[in-house]
């Protein structure tokens, strides 16, 4: 059996969520929450870069990204309100 040369590399996939995302989109309105939205995926991959993470996707208000496994020290929790 022929072995594989590359190294195997550990990962954690990380997702990002802001929590009843539809009901804040509403009681903020589209201009807000388009401001609100930029302003989360700016700390998403503000915090990427600073530990070497890699963001692989985006979809609504989520941000799909894979970091270093050594990393992950547990989750973060951001009041949407601290946003603005």
């Amino acid at each position: 059996m022929r072995r594989d040369k590359r190294a195997n590399v550990l990962a954690t996939l990380v997702f990002t969520d802001i929590v009843a995302s539809t009901q804040v989109a509403e009681e903020l309105g589209d201009r807000r929450w388009r401001e609100l939205l930029a302003r989360h995926h700016r700390i998403v991959r503000a915090a990427l870069r600073e530990y070497g993470g890699r963001e692989l996707d985006t979809a609504g208000d989520g941000v799909f990204s894979r970091v270093r496994r050594e990393i992950v020290k547990g989750s973060i929790s951001v009041d949407p309100a601290s946003y603005f």
